[in-house]
């Protein structure tokens, strides 16, 4: 598989006497569904811009798409990368949706009919096309998410970072986002970085990255993960109902392993209660 992201024995803080990433190594594949777990302060925000280029590490190396990050390559790799930040309302330029969709392509000088063309196509697949000429202070957090991550799509970026996207959304807007990153997992086109401190959205990502003070501490695939119900809280990290409640079936030998959503949980239940 090909790698898309290496960072490389990264170093980096804001003060140089308190490293916020120490030693900091780590690779992404290409079309990999990646979660980046962490409380506040944990380093995972910091990563993100660094992938961006708006910060530069003190020690290591950055390679996006075989290539190395650097003063040169910041405006070639910032055409493959596309972010969206927590707070939706520091994301809008335009004074309708469409024109805010359109704000990057109009930067690239990319010609009106194909434009309107890329607008129109993205907008529809986050469902966002019965939308485009309202102004941006009509929708609600969910759906200004969703035309952030439709100019993402449209600018061609193939690596989407999501900085906690869903953290100032209430639990609608919240799903309804996290529906559409697992329709843009699906196609397998993109590679997707979801940054957060919800366990719950972590459910579905093929490897789960869990941080703390600036370092790796537990890495995998989200029933690995689970499993480490206590290192998890420890880092004060709230987890799934239904992963407490499988660990403590687990510990009294009533399951053979953690599961990670409610439905698995049900099942579970069901398995025990038709076997007594």
């Amino acid at each position: 598989m090909r790698k898309m992201i290496e960072l490389k024995n990264i170093t980096f803080g804001y003060d140089a006497d308190s490293p916020v990433l120490k030693n900091y190594s780590l690779t992404i594949n290409s079309g990999e569904f990646i979660t980046i777990l962490g409380h506040n302060g944990s380093g995972k925000s910091t990563l993100s811009k660094l992938l961006v280029g708006l910060m530069e590490p003190q020690q290591g190396e950055i390679i996006i798409d075989g290539e190395l990050l650097s003063e040169d390559t910041i405006p070639t790799i910032r055409q493959k990368i596309g972010i969206v930040f927590q707070n939706p309302d520091n994301q809008f330029v335009g004074s309708t949706v469409r024109d805010d969709i359109a704000f990057g392509l109009e930067n690239k000088c990319v010609s009106y009919d194909v434009m309107n063309e890329l607008v129109e196509r993205y907008a529809q697949k986050v469902g966002m096309e019965k939308f485009l000429d309202s102004e941006p202070h009509y929708l609600s957090g969910g759906e200004k998410q969703r035309v952030a991550i439709a100019g993402v799509l449209a600018l061609g970026a193939n690596i989407i970072i999501l900085d906690e996207a869903t953290a100032m959304l209430d639990p609608r807007g919240r799903e309804n986002v996290m529906n559409l990153i697992h329709e843009l997992v699906e196609d397998r086109d993109k590679t997707i970085i979801m940054i957060t401190h919800h366990l719950d959205e972590a459910v579905k990502s093929d490897r789960i990255i869990v941080m703390n003070e600036g370092e790796i501490i537990l890495e995998g695939v989200p029933k690995e993960v689970f499993q480490e119900k206590e290192l998890l809280e420890s880092v004060k990290l709230d987890v799934p109902f239904a992963v407490k409640a499988s660990y403590e079936l687990k510990q009294r030998g009533l399951l053979k392993e953690v599961v990670t959503n409610d439905e698995e949980l049900m099942d579970e239940l069901c398995k025990l209660h038709s076997n007594r």
